[in-house]
Protein backbone atom coordinates (compact mmCIF):
# COMPACT_ATOMS: atom_id res chain seq x y z
CA UNK A 1 0.00 0.00 0.00
CA UNK A 2 1.16 3.53 -1.19
CA UNK A 3 0.17 6.53 0.70
CA UNK A 4 0.02 9.26 -2.04
CA UNK A 5 -2.30 12.36 -2.64
CA UNK A 6 -2.20 13.40 1.17
CA UNK A 7 -1.03 16.83 0.46
CA UNK A 8 -1.12 18.64 -2.70
CA UNK A 9 0.39 21.73 -2.26
CA UNK A 10 4.02 21.57 -1.36
CA UNK A 11 4.13 23.90 1.59
CA UNK A 12 6.66 23.59 4.79
CA UNK A 13 5.21 22.59 8.20
CA UNK A 14 5.24 24.07 10.97
CA UNK A 15 7.02 20.95 12.42
CA UNK A 16 9.61 21.66 9.15
CA UNK A 17 9.80 25.35 9.90
CA UNK A 18 10.96 24.12 13.69
CA UNK A 19 13.66 21.77 12.31
CA UNK A 20 15.05 23.76 9.84
CA UNK A 21 15.29 26.38 13.17
CA UNK A 22 17.18 24.30 15.29
CA UNK A 23 19.23 22.70 13.09
CA UNK A 24 20.66 26.35 11.48
CA UNK A 25 21.05 26.89 15.20
CA UNK A 26 23.21 24.22 16.32
CA UNK A 27 25.10 22.64 13.17
CA UNK A 28 28.42 23.06 12.67
CA UNK A 29 29.21 24.59 8.86
CA UNK A 30 29.86 23.48 5.75
CA UNK A 31 28.56 20.33 5.48
CA UNK A 32 31.30 17.52 6.42
CA UNK A 33 31.84 13.99 5.06
CA UNK A 34 31.74 11.57 7.40
CA UNK A 35 32.24 7.79 6.86
CA UNK A 36 30.01 5.24 8.81
CA UNK A 37 32.77 3.42 10.50
CA UNK A 38 33.02 7.06 13.15
CA UNK A 39 29.31 6.89 13.24
CA UNK A 40 27.05 4.95 16.90
CA UNK A 41 23.22 5.74 16.98
CA UNK A 42 23.05 8.74 19.48
CA UNK A 43 21.79 7.04 22.45
CA UNK A 44 19.17 10.08 22.72
CA UNK A 45 16.87 8.63 19.51
CA UNK A 46 14.21 5.97 19.57
CA UNK A 47 13.34 6.78 23.02
CA UNK A 48 16.48 5.01 24.09
CA UNK A 49 15.71 1.01 22.32
CA UNK A 50 18.53 1.78 20.10
CA UNK A 51 18.58 0.24 16.17
CA UNK A 52 16.84 -2.43 14.65
CA UNK A 53 19.37 -5.17 13.46
CA UNK A 54 16.60 -6.42 10.92
CA UNK A 55 16.06 -3.05 9.62
CA UNK A 56 20.10 -2.54 9.42
CA UNK A 57 20.11 -5.69 7.28
CA UNK A 58 17.26 -5.01 5.30
CA UNK A 59 18.54 -1.55 4.09
CA UNK A 60 22.12 -3.03 3.76
CA UNK A 61 20.31 -5.80 1.25
CA UNK A 62 18.80 -3.01 -0.38
CA UNK A 63 21.88 -1.28 -1.40
CA UNK A 64 23.38 -4.28 -2.39
CA UNK A 65 20.53 -5.45 -4.76
CA UNK A 66 19.69 -1.72 -6.01
CA UNK A 67 22.90 -0.36 -5.88
CA UNK A 68 24.00 3.06 -3.63
CA UNK A 69 21.96 6.09 -4.32
CA UNK A 70 23.93 8.75 -4.13
CA UNK A 71 22.75 12.57 -3.34
CA UNK A 72 25.27 15.01 -5.14
CA UNK A 73 23.17 17.23 -2.68
CA UNK A 74 20.05 17.88 -4.50
CA UNK A 75 16.46 16.63 -4.87
CA UNK A 76 15.11 19.35 -6.66
CA UNK A 77 14.31 17.60 -9.17
CA UNK A 78 12.22 14.16 -8.44
CA UNK A 79 13.72 10.69 -10.31
CA UNK A 80 12.16 7.16 -10.20
CA UNK A 81 14.88 6.65 -6.96
CA UNK A 82 15.46 9.15 -4.76
CA UNK A 83 19.09 9.74 -3.50
CA UNK A 84 19.36 8.92 0.43
CA UNK A 85 18.23 11.43 3.15
CA UNK A 86 20.86 14.01 4.37
CA UNK A 87 22.32 12.14 7.71
CA UNK A 88 21.85 14.63 10.63
CA UNK A 89 24.82 14.12 13.28
CA UNK A 90 26.42 15.08 16.90
CA UNK A 91 29.95 15.42 17.14
CA UNK A 92 31.54 13.31 19.62
CA UNK A 93 34.42 12.75 21.74
CA UNK A 94 35.60 12.02 25.34
CA UNK A 95 34.60 15.40 26.64
CA UNK A 96 31.03 14.71 25.50
CA UNK A 97 29.00 12.74 28.35
CA UNK A 98 26.02 11.59 25.79
CA UNK A 99 28.68 11.01 23.23
CA UNK A 100 30.29 8.76 25.89
CA UNK A 101 26.77 7.21 27.11
CA UNK A 102 25.93 6.69 23.26
CA UNK A 103 28.95 4.87 22.97
CA UNK A 104 28.96 2.96 25.50
CA UNK A 105 25.14 1.91 24.40
CA UNK A 106 26.24 0.73 21.27
CA UNK A 107 29.04 -1.13 22.61
CA UNK A 108 25.99 -3.12 24.60
CA UNK A 109 24.01 -3.46 21.71
CA UNK A 110 26.44 -5.19 19.85
CA UNK A 111 28.05 -7.33 22.55
CA UNK A 112 24.35 -8.50 22.94
CA UNK A 113 23.93 -9.09 18.80
CA UNK A 114 26.76 -10.23 17.15
CA UNK A 115 25.15 -9.40 14.05
CA UNK A 116 25.41 -5.38 14.69
CA UNK A 117 28.77 -4.19 12.52
CA UNK A 118 31.73 -3.89 14.17
CA UNK A 119 32.91 -1.02 16.50
CA UNK A 120 36.03 0.70 15.11
CA UNK A 121 35.74 3.83 16.69
CA UNK A 122 38.45 6.65 17.90
CA UNK A 123 37.07 7.94 20.62
CA UNK A 124 38.87 11.51 20.32
CA UNK A 125 36.76 12.14 16.97
CA UNK A 126 33.30 10.40 16.41
CA UNK A 127 29.68 11.22 15.80
CA UNK A 128 26.45 10.00 16.66
CA UNK A 129 23.54 9.47 14.87
CA UNK A 130 20.14 11.49 15.11
CA UNK A 131 18.97 10.76 11.57
CA UNK A 132 19.71 7.64 9.23
CA UNK A 133 21.38 5.55 12.04
CA UNK A 134 20.40 2.69 10.03
CA UNK A 135 21.51 3.96 6.83
CA UNK A 136 25.04 4.32 8.35
CA UNK A 137 25.37 0.67 9.97
CA UNK A 138 23.91 -1.02 7.24
CA UNK A 139 27.28 0.94 5.41
CA UNK A 140 29.21 -0.47 8.23
CA UNK A 141 28.04 -4.16 7.24
CA UNK A 142 29.60 -3.83 3.91
CA UNK A 143 32.52 -2.19 5.25
CA UNK A 144 33.51 -5.25 7.63
CA UNK A 145 31.87 -7.15 5.29
CA UNK A 146 29.59 -8.95 7.01
CA UNK A 147 27.60 -11.60 6.70
CA UNK A 148 23.85 -11.23 5.92
CA UNK A 149 21.26 -12.08 8.46
CA UNK A 150 18.84 -13.37 6.15
CA UNK A 151 21.09 -14.97 3.47
CA UNK A 152 24.08 -16.08 5.34
CA UNK A 153 26.54 -14.18 3.10
CA UNK A 154 28.70 -11.27 3.43
CA UNK A 155 28.03 -7.86 2.41
CA UNK A 156 30.55 -6.89 -0.11
CA UNK A 157 30.53 -3.94 -2.63
CA UNK A 158 30.49 -5.20 -5.93
CA UNK A 159 33.29 -3.69 -8.45
CA UNK A 160 30.25 -1.79 -10.90
CA UNK A 161 28.84 0.26 -7.87
CA UNK A 162 31.54 3.14 -7.50
CA UNK A 163 29.10 5.33 -5.63
CA UNK A 164 29.42 2.55 -3.15
CA UNK A 165 32.84 2.69 -2.64
CA UNK A 166 33.33 5.92 -2.60
CA UNK A 167 30.71 6.71 0.33
CA UNK A 168 32.74 4.16 1.96
CA UNK A 169 36.00 5.30 1.38
CA UNK A 170 35.58 8.91 1.48
CA UNK A 171 32.11 8.69 3.80
CA UNK A 172 28.83 11.01 3.46
CA UNK A 173 27.49 14.50 3.25
CA UNK A 174 26.05 15.36 6.72
CA UNK A 175 24.78 17.75 8.72
CA UNK A 176 26.63 18.12 12.11
CA UNK A 177 25.57 19.38 15.25
CA UNK A 178 27.85 20.75 17.32
CA UNK A 179 28.82 18.55 20.78
CA UNK A 180 27.52 20.91 23.42
CA UNK A 181 23.89 20.29 21.64
CA UNK A 182 21.21 19.43 24.66
CA UNK A 183 19.87 16.24 24.92
CA UNK A 184 16.19 17.65 24.87
CA UNK A 185 17.20 19.26 21.35
CA UNK A 186 18.70 15.94 20.41
CA UNK A 187 15.77 14.07 21.11
CA UNK A 188 13.14 17.45 19.45
CA UNK A 189 15.08 17.13 16.19
CA UNK A 190 15.82 13.25 15.52
CA UNK A 191 11.42 13.33 16.40
CA UNK A 192 10.99 16.17 13.85
CA UNK A 193 13.31 14.20 11.15
CA UNK A 194 10.82 11.08 11.67
CA UNK A 195 7.89 13.01 11.72
CA UNK A 196 8.63 15.35 8.61
CA UNK A 197 10.03 12.41 6.60
CA UNK A 198 7.72 13.25 3.72
CA UNK A 199 9.26 16.63 3.36
CA UNK A 200 12.34 16.42 0.97
CA UNK A 201 14.33 19.26 1.54
CA UNK A 202 18.18 19.93 0.68
CA UNK A 203 21.30 22.46 1.52
CA UNK A 204 22.28 24.40 -0.51
CA UNK A 205 25.72 26.73 -1.52
CA UNK A 206 26.20 29.84 -2.52
CA UNK A 207 28.98 29.67 -5.23
CA UNK A 208 29.87 34.04 -4.16
CA UNK A 209 30.09 33.08 -0.60
CA UNK A 210 32.71 31.08 1.08
CA UNK A 211 31.35 28.64 3.41
CA UNK A 212 27.65 29.36 2.65
CA UNK A 213 24.94 26.90 2.98
CA UNK A 214 21.39 27.11 4.40
CA UNK A 215 18.74 23.98 4.51
CA UNK A 216 16.62 25.04 1.93
CA UNK A 217 12.84 24.31 2.55
CA UNK A 218 11.42 26.47 0.05
CA UNK A 219 8.40 24.92 -1.83
CA UNK A 220 10.38 25.55 -5.10
CA UNK A 221 13.07 23.57 -4.50
CA UNK A 222 11.67 21.02 -2.10
CA UNK A 223 8.58 18.67 -2.70
CA UNK A 224 6.24 15.41 -0.90
CA UNK A 225 7.62 12.02 -1.19
CA UNK A 226 5.77 8.77 -1.39
CA UNK A 227 5.71 6.32 0.77
CA UNK A 228 4.63 3.31 1.84
CA UNK A 229 2.76 2.34 5.02
CA UNK A 230 5.95 0.27 6.01
CA UNK A 231 8.40 2.81 5.45
CA UNK A 232 5.83 5.48 7.54
CA UNK A 233 5.53 2.80 10.69
CA UNK A 234 9.23 2.34 10.06
CA UNK A 235 9.96 6.24 11.36
CA UNK A 236 8.05 5.85 14.96
CA UNK A 237 8.58 1.98 15.80
CA UNK A 238 10.84 1.32 18.35
CA UNK A 239 13.71 -1.41 17.53
CA UNK A 240 11.26 -4.01 18.92
CA UNK A 241 8.41 -3.00 16.55
CA UNK A 242 10.58 -2.14 14.07
CA UNK A 243 12.42 -5.61 13.47
CA UNK A 244 8.93 -7.16 13.47
CA UNK A 245 7.57 -4.43 10.74
CA UNK A 246 10.48 -5.93 8.72
CA UNK A 247 10.02 -9.36 9.09
CA UNK A 248 6.70 -8.92 8.12
CA UNK A 249 7.35 -6.90 5.28
CA UNK A 250 9.56 -9.70 3.81
CA UNK A 251 7.02 -12.29 5.04
CA UNK A 252 9.73 -13.88 6.97
CA UNK A 253 9.67 -14.98 10.34
CA UNK A 254 12.75 -15.92 11.91
CA UNK A 255 13.54 -18.43 14.88
CA UNK A 256 17.09 -16.72 15.98
CA UNK A 257 17.96 -20.61 17.12
CA UNK A 258 17.57 -22.67 14.09
CA UNK A 259 20.30 -22.00 11.01
CA UNK A 260 18.27 -22.03 8.09
CA UNK A 261 19.05 -23.23 4.62
CA UNK A 262 20.94 -20.73 2.86
CA UNK A 263 20.17 -21.72 -0.61
CA UNK A 264 16.30 -21.35 -0.17
CA UNK A 265 16.38 -18.76 2.25
CA UNK A 266 18.74 -16.76 -0.36
CA UNK A 267 16.05 -17.16 -3.23
CA UNK A 268 13.28 -16.61 -1.09
CA UNK A 269 15.14 -12.91 0.43
CA UNK A 270 16.01 -11.92 -3.04
CA UNK A 271 12.89 -12.33 -4.98
CA UNK A 272 11.15 -10.31 -1.56
CA UNK A 273 13.48 -7.81 -2.25
CA UNK A 274 13.63 -7.53 -6.18
CA UNK A 275 8.89 -7.21 -5.77
CA UNK A 276 9.75 -4.99 -2.70
CA UNK A 277 12.70 -2.86 -2.31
Amino acid sequence: MTISGFRTIVKPSEKVLELKRLLELWREKPLLKVRSCDIVPDSSNRGHTGLSIDHVHFIASSILKKGFRSRHNNVKVREKEQPHDIPVLCRGSEECPIANDSLQFWHESVARELRFPKIVIDVENFFTSLGNGHFSQALNLFQHQQRSKFTGRPFVCSQQDEKLRKALDEGVEAIVLRQETPIEVRRHVATLLNDTHDYKWTVVTDPYADNYEEIDISPEHCYNERFTQFEAQAKVADSEALSALVQLELGIFSNDEEQPDEDLLDRAITEKLVSKL
